[in-house]
Protein backbone atom coordinates (compact mmCIF):
# COMPACT_ATOMS: atom_id res chain seq x y z
CA UNK A 1 0.00 0.00 0.00
CA UNK A 2 2.51 2.78 -1.06
CA UNK A 3 0.07 5.40 -3.08
CA UNK A 4 -0.54 8.59 -1.10
CA UNK A 5 -0.26 7.33 1.88
CA UNK A 6 3.06 5.44 1.41
CA UNK A 7 4.84 8.12 -0.55
CA UNK A 8 4.58 10.52 2.45
CA UNK A 9 5.17 8.57 4.79
CA UNK A 10 8.60 7.49 3.29
CA UNK A 11 9.07 10.63 1.83
CA UNK A 12 10.62 11.15 6.01
CA UNK A 13 10.71 8.10 6.99
CA UNK A 14 12.64 5.46 4.70
CA UNK A 15 16.27 5.31 6.17
CA UNK A 16 17.76 6.30 9.21
CA UNK A 17 20.99 5.56 9.35
CA UNK A 18 24.47 5.41 11.17
CA UNK A 19 26.37 7.27 8.00
CA UNK A 20 27.17 10.03 10.12
CA UNK A 21 25.27 12.57 9.02
CA UNK A 22 25.51 16.15 11.16
CA UNK A 23 22.33 16.60 9.99
CA UNK A 24 18.94 15.91 8.27
CA UNK A 25 19.76 15.28 4.48
CA UNK A 26 17.11 14.76 1.85
CA UNK A 27 17.71 11.82 -0.33
CA UNK A 28 15.51 11.51 -3.42
CA UNK A 29 15.30 8.47 -6.18
CA UNK A 30 13.88 7.91 -9.23
CA UNK A 31 10.72 5.85 -8.92
CA UNK A 32 11.32 5.52 -5.42
CA UNK A 33 9.81 7.51 -2.16
CA UNK A 34 12.20 10.41 -0.85
CA UNK A 35 14.40 9.43 2.56
CA UNK A 36 16.01 11.50 4.81
CA UNK A 37 19.90 10.65 6.48
CA UNK A 38 19.69 11.67 9.81
CA UNK A 39 22.29 11.48 12.83
CA UNK A 40 21.58 7.96 14.65
CA UNK A 41 22.41 9.95 17.93
CA UNK A 42 19.29 12.32 17.94
CA UNK A 43 17.79 12.40 20.91
CA UNK A 44 13.78 13.17 19.58
CA UNK A 45 14.13 9.94 17.39
CA UNK A 46 16.19 8.12 20.54
CA UNK A 47 13.55 9.20 22.64
CA UNK A 48 10.63 7.89 19.89
CA UNK A 49 12.69 4.46 19.21
CA UNK A 50 11.98 3.87 23.74
CA UNK A 51 8.58 4.91 22.78
CA UNK A 52 7.96 2.38 20.66
CA UNK A 53 9.48 -0.96 22.55
CA UNK A 54 7.23 0.64 25.76
CA UNK A 55 4.18 0.36 23.42
CA UNK A 56 5.24 -3.36 21.51
CA UNK A 57 2.03 -4.98 23.41
CA UNK A 58 -0.57 -2.46 21.69
CA UNK A 59 1.63 -3.47 18.34
CA UNK A 60 0.81 -7.27 19.01
CA UNK A 61 -3.05 -6.84 19.96
CA UNK A 62 -3.34 -4.88 16.87
CA UNK A 63 -1.95 -6.84 14.87
CA UNK A 64 -3.79 -9.95 16.34
CA UNK A 65 -7.20 -8.36 16.67
CA UNK A 66 -7.45 -5.47 14.31
CA UNK A 67 -9.58 -2.47 15.74
CA UNK A 68 -12.42 -2.05 13.22
CA UNK A 69 -11.38 1.55 11.77
CA UNK A 70 -7.74 0.65 11.27
CA UNK A 71 -7.63 0.84 8.09
CA UNK A 72 -3.38 0.55 7.64
CA UNK A 73 -0.46 -0.98 10.31
CA UNK A 74 2.97 -1.13 9.53
CA UNK A 75 6.01 -1.18 11.58
CA UNK A 76 9.96 0.21 10.86
CA UNK A 77 12.41 -2.38 11.32
CA UNK A 78 16.40 -1.69 11.62
CA UNK A 79 18.59 -3.57 8.48
CA UNK A 80 21.77 -3.25 8.75
CA UNK A 81 25.00 -4.08 6.85
CA UNK A 82 28.39 -3.75 8.39
CA UNK A 83 28.76 -0.65 9.30
CA UNK A 84 25.51 0.68 7.23
CA UNK A 85 21.85 0.57 9.03
CA UNK A 86 18.61 1.54 7.78
CA UNK A 87 14.80 1.68 9.38
CA UNK A 88 12.53 0.44 6.79
CA UNK A 89 8.96 -0.03 7.20
CA UNK A 90 7.40 -3.95 6.91
CA UNK A 91 3.74 -4.29 5.88
CA UNK A 92 1.33 -7.08 6.22
CA UNK A 93 2.55 -7.83 9.16
CA UNK A 94 1.61 -11.52 11.27
CA UNK A 95 2.66 -12.82 14.35
CA UNK A 96 5.08 -15.80 14.38
CA UNK A 97 5.93 -16.28 18.40
CA UNK A 98 7.52 -13.13 19.68
CA UNK A 99 8.58 -12.03 16.11
CA UNK A 100 6.85 -10.57 13.65
CA UNK A 101 6.50 -11.27 9.76
CA UNK A 102 5.96 -8.83 6.98
CA UNK A 103 6.74 -7.60 3.92
CA UNK A 104 9.50 -4.93 3.04
CA UNK A 105 7.73 -1.92 1.87
CA UNK A 106 10.38 -0.06 0.54
CA UNK A 107 14.02 -0.32 -1.71
CA UNK A 108 17.01 0.58 1.03
CA UNK A 109 18.86 2.89 -0.10
CA UNK A 110 22.35 1.03 0.47
CA UNK A 111 21.71 -2.36 1.86
CA UNK A 112 22.17 -5.17 -1.18
CA UNK A 113 20.77 -7.90 1.12
CA UNK A 114 17.23 -6.76 1.03
CA UNK A 115 14.70 -5.84 -1.60
CA UNK A 116 11.26 -4.19 -1.74
CA UNK A 117 9.05 -6.76 -1.85
CA UNK A 118 10.89 -9.29 0.54
CA UNK A 119 9.52 -11.43 3.53
CA UNK A 120 11.12 -10.37 6.25
CA UNK A 121 11.08 -11.69 9.89
CA UNK A 122 11.89 -9.10 13.03
CA UNK A 123 12.41 -9.79 16.77
CA UNK A 124 11.41 -7.01 19.03
CA UNK A 125 14.79 -5.57 19.36
CA UNK A 126 14.80 -4.70 15.33
CA UNK A 127 11.18 -2.45 15.81
CA UNK A 128 12.39 1.30 16.08
CA UNK A 129 8.79 2.33 15.07
CA UNK A 130 5.15 1.13 14.56
CA UNK A 131 2.22 3.30 13.36
CA UNK A 132 -1.50 2.75 12.35
CA UNK A 133 -4.03 4.67 10.57
CA UNK A 134 -7.27 4.47 12.64
CA UNK A 135 -10.47 6.57 11.70
CA UNK A 136 -8.30 8.65 9.74
CA UNK A 137 -5.67 9.68 12.40
CA UNK A 138 -1.89 8.57 12.93
CA UNK A 139 -1.95 6.18 15.81
CA UNK A 140 1.79 6.07 17.09
CA UNK A 141 4.42 6.94 14.43
CA UNK A 142 6.82 8.17 17.64
CA UNK A 143 9.80 8.37 14.52
CA UNK A 144 7.78 10.08 12.10
CA UNK A 145 6.53 12.74 14.63
CA UNK A 146 10.14 13.52 15.84
CA UNK A 147 11.24 13.90 12.25
CA UNK A 148 7.93 16.12 11.51
CA UNK A 149 8.60 18.21 14.71
CA UNK A 150 12.27 19.20 13.44
CA UNK A 151 10.98 20.29 10.20
CA UNK A 152 10.05 23.52 9.23
CA UNK A 153 6.81 25.10 9.04
CA UNK A 154 7.10 25.03 5.31
CA UNK A 155 8.22 21.66 5.01
CA UNK A 156 5.26 20.66 7.52
CA UNK A 157 2.84 21.96 5.83
CA UNK A 158 3.82 20.32 2.43
CA UNK A 159 4.17 16.99 4.39
CA UNK A 160 0.90 17.59 5.81
CA UNK A 161 -0.90 18.22 2.49
CA UNK A 162 0.73 14.83 0.75
CA UNK A 163 -0.79 12.46 3.90
CA UNK A 164 -4.62 10.69 3.30
CA UNK A 165 -4.15 11.06 7.07
CA UNK A 166 -4.19 13.38 10.13
CA UNK A 167 -1.27 13.42 12.69
CA UNK A 168 -2.29 15.08 15.56
CA UNK A 169 -0.05 17.27 17.78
Amino acid sequence: MVGKLGMGLFLVLLAIGSWGAEARELIQRQGQPDAYRVDPEDILLKSAQIETQLKLAELRQRIQSPPAEQTYLAVKGIFGEEDQVEHLWVRDLSLQEDQIVGTLDNQPLGLSQWSAGDRVVLGQEQISDWMAIEAGKLVGGWTLRALREQMTEAERAAFDASLEFVIED
